[in-house]
């Protein structure tokens, strides 16, 4: 039974609200979050956030407008997201 314990606990450490709030703007940007350069949880909230607060992206370019995305790290992300 400590096996089943020990693997209940590690899911129950995985699966909080905020990685799993990561875990849907992975799947919504289509690729997972930490894969994309200069994402992280603080970045990922911002865009979520912002998400939020206008109704969606119509454009990729329109990710320039999270704070905390700049001209070099739309650079970065240009080709990696769709929207």
């Amino acid at each position: 039974m400590t096996i089943f314990s020990d693997l209940l606990g590690g899911f129950a450490t995985v699966f909080t609200p905020t990685n799993l709030l990561l875990a849907a703007f992975g799947v919504t940007l289509g690729t997972l979050v930490g894969v994309l350069p200069g994402i992280g949880p603080g970045l990922a909230q911002r865009i979520v956030d912002h998400r939020e607060s206008v109704g969606g992206f119509g454009s990729v370019e329109e990710l320039a407008d999270v704070p905390g995305i700049g001209e070099v790290r739309m650079a970065e992300l240009r080709e990696l997201v769709r929207v």
